[in-house]
């Protein structure tokens, strides 16, 4: 996994005796030229995925947000890869996707959604046209 970039570089904030039998890392986000750290890189539950928390007042460019997004995909995937998959009963998929940052895809039924008595079935879920120019209203 790849750890140096251009500005910013990564650093395993883990060992076997700050966090015994942890399935995550951590990781410090460090300016290359000054060592100050920029933030981390921990997993989160909720995601799950690995997430980039700041440290406040950090003012980032695209370029190194674009870093941050290409370490917590490779983080992430190497994770899946290294665990083994849950049979939680359900029916969706989740998928990393590429662009500026990570976004998960789940799959799920939804009930057809009928329009409330009274209303015009004919243009439910439909765009209200404008009217053409020059028309009168």
């Amino acid at each position: 996994m790849r750890t140096q970039f251009l500005f910013i570089h990564f650093e395993c904030e883990d060992s076997n005796a700050t966090r015994p039998g942890a399935k995550t890392h951590r990781w410090s986000i460090q300016n290359n030229r000054t060592g100050d750290v920029l933030g981390q890189v921990r997993w989160n539950g909720a995601w799950r995925s690995y997430c980039f928390y700041p440290v406040p007042e950090t003012v980032w460019s695209g370029g190194c947000l674009e870093d941050v997004s290409t370490f917590i995909r490779q983080a992430t995937e190497e994770h899946h890869q290294r665990m083994p998959k849950k049979d939680t009963g359900l029916a969706s998929s989740v998928e990393i996707r590429g662009g500026a940052l990570p976004s998960v895809a789940i799959d799920v039924p939804m009930p057809a959604v009928k329009p409330p008595k009274g209303q015009d079935r004919r243009n439910s879920g439909q765009l209200a046209r404008l009217p053409e120019e020059g028309a009168r209203p």
